[in-house]
């Protein structure tokens, strides 16, 4: 089959999906209208031009913003098994078991591609007793350290913990904002003991000096490596030993930082400038870039026009300029911030005043409360969002929650980047000599000088979220096309029911077999064959041998052909769906009917009719052809 563009693939599925589920609904409805009469109605007019309508806004949101794989999967997800906010709520807690359950695969990356930035073999060492000076703002890329963790509106984006010296995990962030406030006084000095990782063996000493080894003022951390205690100073080894010391993902700053991308409610509460907030906004669009991402093995990937470009292509500074749309967006989100509100697009641009003080206790009640759980947080701080506004909050809910969904990937990332992790990068980076560091100013900066760092993480914590998708997915589709391969197979028989059964069983187990979940063909591909197996069927007759293959077509299928029309019909804007007030399309109930009675005269009168090449011998060594008679199917 050719490579198909990407984005094509995904509407096809949703086209096929819609479909899908358009069948079972009128095939529901000629059942119930067969036991009774009722009169036709036409087409709604005033349905037809909302259709329309939404249909243009749709056009103008995908052209505004780019879809990711992970946007397009939330969306088919929607269209599945399920109806309209229990979906959203089902994937919620689908994605918030994710979360919880996704540290040990995070840090693993995180160790992985730390080594892979810092450039080192896994037998590289470091020098010990070297002092390191380290720009706070170099690893400080949010302003985190600015805050402090007794006041109750920062303390959610810090450590549960207090400071305890000796404990794991240990609330390294709390310990850094202590350091930058005792001046001059070193942990040694302060504790009697070097920082040690998990294992017990010491890591380094720290300090907040105001001045650098060559005396250029600034604020900087002064870090004095210890050696192992076997002398042989792996930095991959220092490195897991430090991160093994951490929770490297507190859950109450993820939190925080889903809901500062998607109401800015920290920014309020501190009144951050236009810069930090600019700053902020640009690294999410990059991050929306790298979701946009394909790691696909297959080179011949279709990437023209807005589909998804290959992580393969080179990525140069022309992936880190913004758009007029761009720029607009983030002076949109900055007035936003200044006025204290949230505006929702989807909902006729209503504007939501954004309650900081009610997201905030929320998050505090996680840090505070015992037995508070993340689905609890969340659900919690999405009320005092949603509950701001006047329409019963119903479709700003939906549209609030799908953004949320959307947005728990790169507020992972936001949190991951949190002091205390990038603290040994930047230490083992200047360890080998390399000074880029220094060069970081703000976030911006540092995923142009650490995208590859920022990439493999961004696209990897994705991935988990496709994955579980997908697996949702899969399970929707084989429950949503059984009625329809049900219909096809009666028109055929029970042999090729037990055939396609059988070929859905082996493809869900095929798509297993998927490698890297950053894949954009790979997944939506498996997708596509799941749908395609519901109307595709099998030939009759056994193969002599095979019969060339050339036998592999069911045949005519009402059903089939019902579903193709419900296809053709979407794409010119016709509606598909029951009429506004509930009661069954009639239209298409009528078109099924007459698919129906189609098929039926044609398995009891059609016939075809033909020549084989095979014959009488006639004199002169002519074959006068035979003539056949058959059925069609």
């Amino acid at each position: 089959m050719p490579t198909q563009d990407w984005n094509y693939s995904y509407g096809e599925v949703k086209s096929k999906i819609n479909a899908a589920k358009t069948y079972n609904q009128v095939r529901q409805d000629v059942a119930e209208l067969s036991k009774k009469k009722g009169d036709n109605e036409e087409v709604n007019s005033k349905q037809n031009r909302r259709s329309k309508s939404e249909a243009k806004k749709e056009k103008k949101r995908s052209q505004k913003k780019q879809k990711t794989q992970l946007d397009e999967l939330v969306e088919i997800a929607s269209l599945t098994n399920r109806k309209g906010a229990n979906t959203i709520e089902y994937l919620k807690k689908v994605f918030v078991r994710a979360l919880a359950n996704c540290k040990p695969k995070i840090t693993e990356i995180l160790i992985k591609e730390a080594i892979n930035t810092i450039g080192c073999s896994l037998d590289q060492e470091y020098n010990p007793n070297q002092p390191i000076y380290i720009p706070v703002r170099s690893i400080d890329l949010l302003s985190l350290l600015k805050k402090d963790p007794a006041d109750e509106k920062f303390a959610i984006l810090y450590e549960k913990q207090g400071i305890n010296i000796g404990t794991v995990p240990f609330a390294m962030n709390k310990e850094l904002y202590h350091r930058i406030q005792s001046l001059g006084t070193s942990y040694f000095n302060e504790y009697g003991q070097y920082y040690k990782g998990a294992s017990g063996q010491d890591l380094f000493d720290i300090e907040y000096v105001l001045q650098d080894g060559n005396n250029n003022p600034g604020q900087f951390f002064k870090v004095t490596l210890q050696p192992r205690f076997t002398g042989i100073n792996k930095i991959s080894e220092a490195l897991k030993d430090y991160y093994a010391s951490l929770d490297i993902l507190d859950f109450n700053n993820v939190i925080a930082m889903l809901f500062e991308i998607l109401t800015g409610f920290l920014s309020i509460q501190s009144g951050t400038g236009n810069l930090k907030i600019g700053d902020f906004s640009k690294f999410e669009i990059i991050l929306q870039r790298i979701l946009g991402l394909c790691f696909d093995s297959n080179k011949e990937i279709n990437v023209a026009g807005t589909s998804k470009t290959s992580e393969l292509d080179e990525v140069d500074e022309s992936f880190f300029e913004f758009t007029s749309v761009d720029l607009f967006q983030i002076e949109e989100r900055i007035n936003n911030i200044y006025q204290g509100v949230i505006v929702f697009e989807d909902c006729d641009n209503v504007e939501v005043p954004v309650n900081s003080e009610l997201i905030t206790q929320s998050i505090i009640d996680l840090i505070f409360i015992s037995g508070q759980t993340i689905d609890t947080a969340i659900e919690n701080a999405s009320s005092a969002v949603v509950n701001g506004s006047n329409d019963n909050g119903f479709g700003i809910k939906i549209s609030f929650d799908l953004s949320l969904l959307k947005s728990i990937p790169k507020a992972i990332l936001y949190a991951l980047f949190s002091p205390k992790v990038l603290l040994p990068i930047m230490i083992m980076l200047k360890s080998l000599g390399s000074s880029i560091g220094d060069l970081v100013k703000s976030l911006m900066d540092f995923v142009k000088k650490f995208f590859r760092l920022v990439m493999e993480i961004m696209s990897q914590i994705g991935a988990i979220f496709i994955q579980e998708l997908f697996t949702i997915i899969k399970k929707d589709i084989q429950n949503l096309i059984q009625a329809i391969i049900l219909d096809v197979t009666k028109e055929t028989s029970q042999t090729r029911l037990r055939i396609i059964l059988r070929l859905i069983e082996i493809i869900l187990t095929v798509a297993r077999l998927i490698k890297d979940w950053r894949e954009c063909k790979g997944v939506v591909d498996e997708i596509l064959q799941l749908l395609k197996i519901a109307i595709s069927g099998f030939g009759d007759t056994i193969p002599k041998p095979l019969l060339v293959a050339t036998k592999l077509l069911s045949g005519y299928s009402a059903s089939r052909a019902f579903v193709n029309s419900i296809e053709e019909y979407q794409k010119i804007g016709l509606p598909t769906g029951p009429m506004p007030d509930g009661t069954p399309n009639l239209g298409l109930a009528a078109l099924f009917s007459q698919l129906k009675a189609n098929k039926k005269e044609e398995d009891e009168n059609s016939k075809v009719e033909g020549l084989s090449g095979y014959g009488t011998w006639l004199p002169g060594g002519v074959v006068m052809p035979m003539n056949i008679s058959g059925k069609k199917l």
